[in-house]
């Protein structure tokens, strides 16, 4: 007998081995009620630890093994030994809604009710019982929402709180929670304000009970309901009050996740995102993916939520040239864990950074990589998703560099202009992905028609488009330097086969513009390659010799493209014709210089003739331009000047290549 009792001093603090050796020991000792009831003690205790507890481990069939041998003690006990048979009752009774199999909720209150009986109404151990009844109530409620249950639960919670039940933060958590179930299954947003209140009041008596608080983030951000801004904000001071490792390391991964979906839904609780909460959930969102105990679901949503932030923080901070290889890292890490709804997110977020690589790269492999993923995630996607226009945006993208470069048959330009189209058309397709794809549209059905003859209605078409979407894209908008500049490579090309001055004076003012933007993309000198192109055509219409100024934009194209970069040739060859220039009033004339050749905002074309100003639409490490008062719109200009065939063959010394440059000019009269 004395050790028997020695086994029921045990508790939640004891050695397991002390607990595994106590129970093979007990097995062996009988089976009347004392040893029945001891036995199923120590097994509610393994249970106990395992489920609080890192580490520790339960035998599968204890939970079984406890009720059986509760309900055998309790046939052997007469009424007359109310002490142990409350004791069995009440351990029956924790048992039963821990397995919480078939009617076991049922059975419990059940066996509550008559527990309850054998003690004086507001007694200790009335009490006891009162506590275990509550939670048997409030778990059936939220099984079968009967509104009896609902009624016992709250009528319980209150007599516990009559009698001074010592753990009151309990009593608060669980009152909250119930109201906040009664939300969930009804609607009633009274109810989900009577549960934060009722939270918060626990909170504020001053427990720290770290499970009160955790509730509380969980009905301010699992709910549904948008969270008011003062709720979030009590949320992250929370989390700098709290210490995690007071909160038990099984629920430490749910409140990393809470207090890092708490700063993402801060960073734009007022419409605008803020780099500080972002910053937050990056951070927070490490902790979580690091903790040993976070299921493989929970770690691949803190992985998307991760480079989201990166993302948006980018963005904001106006950050062109981020460090995009961590983001990478996550999206490609998610894996299946994420449901279908998040997989489409991180599909359209993959297709974005991937194809932001091969922009800044400029490598073919990254660029096959980009187009091999878009055209799996399109298989992926639900047919007019916004998320399936932007990946169609960046496979366009992708096969049109193909084709440029020769890569790819030039049967792959026409279908990245006819995903393009569809991309502008579809009422899916968000307003940023729509602008960039129209200033993307414009260019290449531009540089079709100039190779080959393509329809100029298609051209004129597409201008339009891409022009209103620049008109309507806000000052501090990205992607503004790349729209410019697309909208004045397609008037370059319109220029070229039309002649028409309004499109080039047009052009090089959104070149002049765009110029001092996107300073530190390293595709930055092909922008400056264009706006020299367009100015030496301007000089070649009105007979001047080009400024200096011209000279020194084409030595800054020199001297910062690589060695590979195709953006030297056309750059190198105006250098040697804008030194050759005589004198000024003289003519002036370098087809094989000057003529503009297509290109699409974030690509770099085979001859170099591409201003490349922009990589992807959205929330993107790209190019956040400084706000302007305006920009430039389309001027009045002469009606369409038809400019002369070359009179001679091109000279010696400008080079190989198509076209014609008069080195040594020769009078011309204006």
């Amino acid at each position: 007998m004395d050790e028997l009792e020695e086994f029921l001093e045990y508790d939640f603090e004891t050695p397991p081995e002390l607990i595994y050796r106590g129970i093979t020991r007990v097995d062996v000792l009988g089976d009347d009620p004392i040893t029945q009831y001891v036995g199923a003690w120590l097994r509610w205790l393994r249970v106990a630890q395992a489920t609080f507890g890192s580490g520790r481990e339960t035998a599968p069939d204890d939970l079984d093994r406890i009720v059986h041998a509760c309900d055998k003690a309790l046939d052997e006990l007469r009424r007359d030994e109310p002490g142990l048979r409350f004791a069995v009752c009440q351990l029956l009774v924790q048992a039963l809604q821990s397995r919480n199999s078939g009617g076991d909720l049922d059975r419990s209150i059940t066996v509550g009710v008559d527990a309850i009986s054998l003690a004086q109404a507001g007694e200790r151990e009335w009490a006891i019982q009162m506590n275990a009844l509550a939670d048997g109530y409030l778990g059936r409620f939220a099984q079968e929402h009967r509104a009896d249950d609902f009624a016992a639960a709250e009528r319980a919670l209150a007599d516990l709180f009559g009698v001074g039940w010592p753990d009151r933060p309990s009593l608060w958590l669980r009152l909250g929670s119930l109201h906040e179930e009664r939300f969930r299954a009804g609607g009633d947003v009274a109810d989900h304000r009577h549960a934060l209140a009722m939270l918060r009041t626990g909170w504020d008596e001053g427990s720290g009970y770290p499970v009160l608080a955790l509730s509380y983030a969980d009905v301010v951000l699992n709910s549904g309901v948008d969270a008011d801004p003062a709720d979030l904000d009590r949320v992250v001071a929370l989390s700098s009050t709290i210490d995690v490792g007071s909160i038990m390391a099984a629920l430490q991964p749910q409140w990393h996740y809470l207090v890092m979906m708490a700063h993402l839904r801060r960073a734009t609780a007022d419409g605008r995102r803020k780099a500080a909460d972002l910053r937050a959930a990056v951070e927070v969102a490490g902790h979580l993916i690091a903790h040993p105990l976070a299921e493989p679901d929970l770690r691949a949503e803190a992985r998307v939520v991760r480079a989201t932030a990166r993302l948006d923080v980018a963005a904001i901070t106006g950050d062109r040239m981020a460090d995009i290889e961590p983001i990478l890292a996550d999206l490609v890490g998610v894996g299946p864990q994420v449901n279908p709804q998040l997989r489409q997110s991180v599909d359209m977020q993959l297709s974005r950074v991937l194809a932001e690589r091969a922009r800044r790269s400029g490598l073919s492999r990254d660029g096959a990589e980009a187009e091999e993923f878009a055209t799996e995630a399109l298989g992926r996607l639900p047919e007019g998703s916004p998320e399936q226009a932007e990946v169609r945006y960046h496979l366009a993208y992708q096969l049109i560099s193909s084709a440029e470069v020769g890569a790819a048959d030039p049967a792959a330009g026409d279908r990245g202009i006819t995903l393009l189209e569809q991309v502008v058309s579809s009422p899916a397709t968000s307003l940023k992905v729509r602008a960039a794809a129209a200033a993307q549209l414009a260019t290449a059905t531009a540089a079709r028609a100039y190779y080959t003859g393509g329809s100029l209605s298609a051209v004129d078409s597409a201008i339009t488009q891409a022009s209103e979407a620049l008109r309507t894209t806000s000052l501090d908008d990205m992607n503004r330097v790349a729209i410019a500049a697309s909208v004045a490579t397609a008037l370059l090309l319109r220029y070229e086969v039309r002649g028409d001055l309004a499109d080039l004076r047009w052009s090089i003012d959104l070149l002049t513009h765009a110029q001092d933007e996107a300073t530190d993309d390293p595709h930055h000198h092909q922008l400056t390659l264009i706006l020299a192109q367009a100015q030496v055509l301007w000089c070649e219409v009105s007979g001047e010799a080009p400024p200096d100024r011209t000279l020194d934009l084409l030595t800054g194209v020199v001297a910062a493209a690589r060695p590979d970069d195709p953006a030297r040739i056309p750059a190198s060859r105006q250098v040697t014709c804008n030194a050759a220039v005589a004198s000024p009033g003289t003519a002036w004339r370098c087809s094989s210089c000057t003529g503009v050749t297509p290109g699409r905002a974030t690509l770099t074309e085979p001859s170099g003739r591409c201003a490349r100003p922009t990589s992807s639409p959205g929330v993107n490490p790209g190019n956040a331009a400084r706000p302007r008062s305006s920009w430039p719109s389309p001027r009045h200009s002469p009606p369409p000047v038809t400019r002369p065939a070359p009179p001679r063959p091109a000279g010696p010394g400008c080079g190989p290549g198509p076209g014609r440059c008069y080195c040594n000019p020769a009078p011309r009269t204006r």
